[in-house]
């Protein structure tokens, strides 16, 4: 019989509200490194690979967090704040091209969420598509008029 090293896919519920709760007192450090020991036992656990992104994010860890989101997105396809996370690392990256992509599929999945189209905006205002870019932002007035950047 072959030992399935994914005995369950999430990690006990306790632990990730525990290590959710820290991530939001700013022991972003504590919540990175364990996230990242317990993906390794969970290695499809969206919600470990979630916590990994968004502390990585915290600590501008840009390329760790693109990573764990591009996992992410590649468990759960049909995620659009994956995307939409996914999108602002992009962007900070100054990979508005992949950013406007991931910002696209976003709202190809729920095309009714005003920070996508907001973002997108700005992903295209960093290529310098203005037309675009005014085209996005006219959409996240159109959802939310008291909308801000």
């Amino acid at each position: 019989m072959q030992k399935n090293l994914d005995q369950s896919i999430d990690p006990p519920h306790n632990i990730l509200a525990r290590l959710v709760d820290k991530l939001s007192q700013g022991a972003v450090d504590e919540v990175l490194k364990a996230s990242q020991v317990l993906a390794i036992k969970h290695r499809k656990s969206i919600q470990v690979w979630k916590l990994i992104g968004s502390a990585a994010f915290q600590k501008s860890e840009l390329r760790l967090a693109e990573t764990a989101l591009k996992h992410v997105v590649s468990l759960s396809s049909n995620d659009p704040v994956a995307f939409a996370n996914l999108g602002k690392v992009q962007h900070r990256l100054g990979e508005a091209k992949d950013a406007i992509a991931s910002f696209q599929k976003s709202i190809s999945i729920n095309s009714n969420v005003d920070d996508s189209w907001f973002n997108l905006g700005l992903s295209f205002t960093s290529l310098g598509d203005a037309s675009s870019a005014i085209g996005a932002y006219q959409q996240t007035i159109k959802l939310n008029p008291t909308h801000y950047g």
